[in-house]
């Protein structure tokens, strides 16, 4: 078992600190462009108000940049589990 963020026995070659913040500040960029776009959907497109478009948009944005972070940006650092919890 181990409790380690990252597991010590993978062999894959560890991405370097630059190159995942080039892909931690695409994924921002990308969740600024989501934000626009939601927002100028929800306020030209469909005509609500600015507060609850700009809340939903924000919202939207939270989400995208959440699954890319996961998937893209922090694939290779995520917890191991073997089925054991390591809270008692």
């Amino acid at each position: 078992m181990s409790l380690l963020p990252i597991d010590p026995t993978n062999d894959c070659k560890r991405q370097s600190t630059g190159y995942r913040w080039l892909k931690f500040n695409m994924v921002g960029g990308m969740g600024i462009g989501v934000q626009m776009l939601v927002l100028m959907a929800l306020k030209t497109g469909l005509g609500l108000d600015y507060l609850v478009a700009t809340l939903l948009a924000v919202e939207g944005a939270i989400v995208h940049n959440f699954l890319w972070h996961e998937r893209f940006t922090w694939r290779r650092q995520t917890p191991i589990h073997d089925g054991v919890s390591s809270v008692s």
